[in-house]
């Protein structure tokens, strides 16, 4: 079964999955070893791992590490592909398309307003690069948390979305997603994600 095909079923039973994030291909063969049903890319760790600040990979260092990625394991891949690279020939959709050529499975698009300092970050299905994109989750960095939400549907029944990030510092951070049933009375934390630079 292709990939994308297994990373829709990842998506559509009714248990959650892990996405470790890993940088180089060693790490994504360690983390297949370990059991992991799919992987996601790290725009930062990435582009630590080859000496340059998040946000300063070019779009071909980025789809040559997703082929590299896509070729170490036979997990499905979804990429942290950042802005998408919406100012390279053929913009946002043309960087899918290489992305999808690459090998991922899926991918994140960030999108970031200068002016507010707000953030929008979307999902995309590399099956259907030219179709409907899922809501993005919208929000800004606040006394160093940042929190963003989106309404969306889960299995036919609305939901609200929450991601948060939170416990920021040099060498690390923690990511948390949550899903509210009630309009954001509750929440349910279902995927959390601790990072920490290693060198």
């Amino acid at each position: 079964m292709p990939a994308v095909d297994r990373f829709r079923e990842l998506h559509e039973r009714d248990r959650i999955f892990l996405l470790p994030n890993p940088w180089d291909v060693g790490s994504a063969k360690i983390l297949a070893a370990l059991g992991f049903e799919a992987l996601a890319t790290t725009s930062a760790g990435f582009a630590l791992a080859i000496g340059k600040p998040d946000q300063q990979v070019t779009r071909d260092e980025l789809v040559v590490h997703v082929a590299e990625l896509a070729a170490a394991t036979e997990l499905p891949l979804n990429v942290d592909s950042e802005r998408l690279y919406p100012d390279d020939s053929g913009g946002v959709a043309e960087t899918v398309r290489l992305l999808a050529d690459a090998g991922a499975a899926g991918c994140s698009i960030e999108d970031y307003d200068p002016k507010t300092g707000q953030w929008a970050i979307w999902w995309v299905d590399s099956r259907s690069p030219h179709g409907a994109l899922d809501p993005p989750v919208k929000g800004k960095f606040v006394a160093g948390v940042g929190t963003f939400y989106a309404d969306d549907t889960l299995r036919g029944k609305p939901i609200r979305v929450r991601f948060t990030w939170s416990k920021i510092t040099a060498t690390s951070a923690r990511w948390e997603q949550a899903f509210s049933p009630d309009g954001g009375k509750t929440w349910e934390v279902n995927w959390t994600m601790q990072f920490e630079r290693v060198s």
